[in-house]
């Protein structure tokens, strides 16, 4: 009797013995796992960290590149603008009866305007109307 309790109790003690060791590797295995799970966790994160930014750099290029698209559509309006308003003066100069008068007139709107007409007024060479 008191063999067959003994030879019980061996075989539980072997059995809880194996079944500590297969936990103890299931535990490792585990472990193992979660740490490549963090770690992929961390390089997600990363990632997701310069998406972020390279999005933020995105939109600000975005907002940037809109701001100058603006300055140069007002000041091409401006321009626009103010070379109507020259070929306006322009044609009412040419308008008078008196061609000598036209001719001071349209000199004097050319010279007044030169710079937004692209008339380079600094050549020590003057030649026609603007002479």
């Amino acid at each position: 009797m008191i063999r067959m309790i003994r030879t019980k109790n061996l075989r539980a003690l072997r059995e809880g013995a194996e079944l500590a060791s297969v936990l103890q590797t299931d535990l490792e295995d585990a472990e193992s796992r979660n740490g490549l799970l963090e770690t992929e966790v961390d390089c997600l994160n990363k990632l997701v960290a310069e998406l972020r930014s390279q999005r933020d750099t995105a939109m600000k290029d975005t907002e940037t590149a809109a701001a100058a698209l603006t300055a140069e559509s007002l000041a091409y309006a401006f321009h626009k603008e103010a070379v109507a308003q020259a070929a306006t003066e322009i044609a009412m100069a040419l308008s008078a009866d008196d061609t000598r008068a036209s001719v001071r007139e349209v000199s004097t709107v050319l010279l007044r305007r030169a710079k937004t007409l692209g008339i380079d007024t600094d050549s020590n060479e003057k030649k026609g109307a603007v002479a």
